[in-house]
């Protein structure tokens, strides 16, 4: 019997699309579970950090010792999967230029951190349904600027300003405003 070329790129067409189709599926899957598991009962372990800086975040219970055969990254507030390790084959699905896994401990390598990385994530080793620990990065970087500033009141010897607040602080304190004369 003879299947023309058509039928067989047909075939593995669909083919194709059902893997795509079974591999959303598992994704969703694992991000639902992600989040029904009770997140607030891990344990939490905060960093606090400074943009721009390199830093590796450690996966909680994996050290030396641990035999790793496939180990995801997620971030929980985004909702999104960072890197997957299965196989010695590492998958950036996020930020591939600033992202990366660190073969010999597996952690999540920021060059350079931003202050948009702050939040939490979970690590998941072999396949595991919940992850070990809860990592929470308190990212600090420079604050937006201020509103533009506005004359409220003036005298021949002084103003009165004033000026919105900063739309974003990114986790930083505004100890005080320098006002430049020109």
């Amino acid at each position: 019997m003879q299947i023309s070329n058509s039928l067989v790129s047909s075939v593995v067409l669909l083919n194709m699309k059902q893997l795509y189709l079974l591999i959303t599926f598992v994704f969703t899957v694992v991000a639902q579970n992600l989040r029904r598991s009770d997140i607030t009962s891990l344990p939490v372990e905060s960093m606090l950090l400074q943009a721009g800086d390199n830093i590796t975040v450690s996966c909680p219970g994996v050290n030396e010792q641990s035999l790793v055969l496939a180990l995801e990254w997620f971030s929980v507030s985004n909702n999104q999967k960072l890197i997957e390790f299965a196989s010695d084959t590492i998958t950036v699905w996020a930020d591939q230029d600033r992202i990366s896994l660190l073969r010999d401990t597996y952690g999540l390598d920021f060059h350079p951190i931003a202050a948009e990385d702050s939040g939490d994530y979970v690590c998941l080793v072999n396949n595991r349904p919940k992850a070990e620990a809860l990592v929470r990065l308190i990212v600090q970087g420079v604050p937006d600027p201020p509103g533009r500033p506005l004359i409220m009141s003036f005298t021949s010897r002084s103003v009165n300003l004033s000026w919105a607040p900063s739309q974003d602080i990114h986790h930083s304190l505004i100890k005080n405003y320098v006002i430049h004369v020109r």
